[in-house]
Formats: C-alpha cells, structure tokens, sequence
C-alpha cells in the first residue's frame, strides 16, 4: 500500500482494488478520490509540494512489461505519464538491455553557457534526456518499495532541495545513469553507485563515480566566461551524427576561451553557447557501460550493455558498488524518465525484478 502525506497533512492512500487514490483529513474523514481509466494497479505515491504534483506509480499486472508513473497536479487531474518498455538479453559474458520510451522531444544538451550578447549566463533550461537504473545491492526495503526508498523530499533538510540515498551505513545500490548530453555522446552510461552519505550543504553527495576516469568533467566559469571552448572546428563524438558535433565539447578539442568563437570565427554573439560539459573516454569500472540512445519519431531508444560480472570493477574501496548478474538469480530495480527534469520532477517506477532463466 503506497502512503503520502501532503502540507494539511492530508493522508493520500493507493487503493489497488478501486484503482486510485483516497484522501483521507486530520480526522479520518474520506474528503476525496481520484484516478484515471488509464491507471491498472497502482502500487506507489510521491507528492511534490513545491510543485504540486502527484507521482502515482502503475504497474499494470504482475507479468507486463509496461511500468508507468501517472502524474496527477493536486486537484487530482492527469497531467502525463511515461510507458517505458524494458526487454533484456544475456550471453555467457553479458548482458544487453533495450529500454524504450515516448519523448515529444530530443532534449541532446544541458543549460549551456550562453552569451547575452554583454555576459555569459547559464540558464536553467534545457534539461538533457536522461534514463536511469537503480540496481539493488544491500538496500534494505528495496525489494519491497524499490527507489521510493532511495528518495527523501526536501523537508528535512536546511536547503529544502530533495535527495537520493540509501538509509544507513553499508547500504548500496548500483546506479546506470544514461544522459543524452553527458554520456551518450561518448557511447556510454554514467556507471555510478549510491550510498547514506548525507551532507545539508550538497544534495548530490550520495552519488559516487565508479572508479576510473568519468565520461565527462565540468567545464566551469573563469572570469566571467567559460574556460573552455573548441580550439577549431568540433570533431564528432562517437555516438552522435556529425551534424550535431557542435552541441558537444570534447576534451581533445578543448582550448582555453578567448575572444573569438571558433565556431563561427567571429566576435562571440548574443545566443552563442558553450557546453557545461567537457566529454572524455572513461576508464577503469567507469568503461562498463556501453550504451547508444537514438530518438526517433518521438520515441527513444536505448541499448546498454555490461559484463555479466565487471569483475574487481564491482569492488571499490572494499565496498560492493556493482550488481554480478548470475543465471538462476532475481535482481530487483528501479528506473526513472527525466524529459527536461531535474529532481523529484522525473518518472520512476515502482519496484521492478529481472530473472536470470
């Protein structure tokens, strides 16, 4: 049973049997229900106070492969959902994944440094694509709840922003983070693990690269301006058509920022932008995850694969921060759509289970 609490500590109740969801006031009074016909089994509930937004996840039947989370605003009306289509392979040595989901658009860069035509700024959109898989290692209640216990909402802490973490020391999950301006590009998937750290002062800190060089690195502001830009004409990363190679800096085409865009060979102009992003070729454990997304007619798809077994790349530090995938065996995960989203605003599943047959 999937249980919220909203600011009038209203108690928002999943009923699977009528196929929606009640509201219950301070004295246990029904004062309302809500669904939708689309909604088959839903299992999950996450408000979002700040934005006021309902996060019901539906499962439809035990045996699909179709996991949706319906977005409801506080009134209880549908505002969308995702239909996410999962199929996987495996050979003596890996595993491939196909994960597919409608998108209205491609979303390929995130808030670049774009010039003002008097200073450079980074606005707050757009927001790249991204698909994300939590793995579970040593979560307790993950197999029963699946992400929603990774997920705390900004409440508790000093900067009000929400945040992802298991609940206690020596707790981990494996996290596959594909960003469709970040990684993709470079024909991988951010290969991270989650842990408990908490810190008031950063609400990203419970997320750890693997180890190993990451497919990307900051490209940050010096004086006002970026400190990277291209040193000529952009080369194409792996991944991408050639067409879209100035979207994306690579850290062999970087030079440092100077007057003149290399771009257009011309004085920078109001509109130009640069990438907040410098892509690299990972290495060590952070190289597992090959991956390649396309979006076509409104629809992406993406292909991921890893070894069965990274073998010492699952063990950092003396923690296990890979899942060893093992024939016979059940994984219990999680994934979540971000379109044009950042923190609580993305799509997640409830507690999904691969079996190894």
């Amino acid at each position: 049973m999937g249980l919220a609490l909203d600011a009038q500590e209203q108690l928002y109740v999943v009923e699977q049997e009528k196929r929606g969801v009640s509201v219950f006031d301070r004295q246990g009074k029904r004062v309302r229900f809500f669904t939708h016909p689309s909604v088959e089994r839903p299992t999950g509930i996450a408000l979002d106070r700040e934005r006021g937004k309902i996060y019901l996840a539906d499962t439809a039947h035990t045996k699909s492969d179709k996991h949706t989370i319906k977005i409801f605003n506080m009134a209880g009306e549908l505002v969308g959902d995702v239909t996410v289509t999962l199929k996987a392979v495996y050979t003596d040595t890996h595993i491939y994944l196909l994960a597919q989901w409608p998108d209205k658009t491609e979303t390929v860069e995130q808030h670049p440094y774009t010039f003002d035509g008097q200073k450079w700024g980074k606005p707050e959109e757009p927001l790249e694509d991204r698909f994300a898989i939590q793995w579970n290692i040593s979560a307790a209640g993950f197999e029963r709840k699946g992400c929603a216990v990774l997920c705390h909402t900004g409440t508790r802490y000093p900067d009000k922003k929400p945040r992802m973490h298991t609940n206690a020391p020596g707790e981990f999950t494996d996290e596959w983070h594909w960003k469709a301006a970040r990684s993709n590009p470079m024909g991988y998937v951010d290969d991270k693990y989650l842990d408990s750290t908490v810190d008031p002062k950063d609400d990203e800190v419970a997320h750890h690269a693997d180890g190993g060089t990451r497919v990307y690195k900051g490209n940050k502001m010096k004086d006002g301006a970026p400190e990277f830009v291209w040193k000529g004409t952009p080369g194409k990363p792996p991944a991408v058509d050639a067409a879209k190679a100035g979207l994306f800096l690579m850290s062999v085409d970087a030079a440092p920022y100077g007057p003149t865009n290399p771009l257009t060979g011309k004085p920078w102009a109001k509109g130009d932008k640069v990438p907040v992003a410098i892509l690299q070729e990972p290495t060590g454990s952070n190289a597992d995850i090959r991956a390649v997304g396309r979006w076509i007619n409104g629809v992406w798809a993406l292909e991921m694969s890893r070894a069965l077994n990274p073998g010492a790349n699952a063990v950092k530090g003396g923690k296990k921060i890979d899942v060893v995938f093992e024939p016979g065996e059940t994984y219990h995960f999680g994934v979540s759509v971000f379109d044009n989203a950042e923190a609580m605003e993305h799509s997640f599943s409830d507690v999904l289970t691969l079996v190894f047959r």
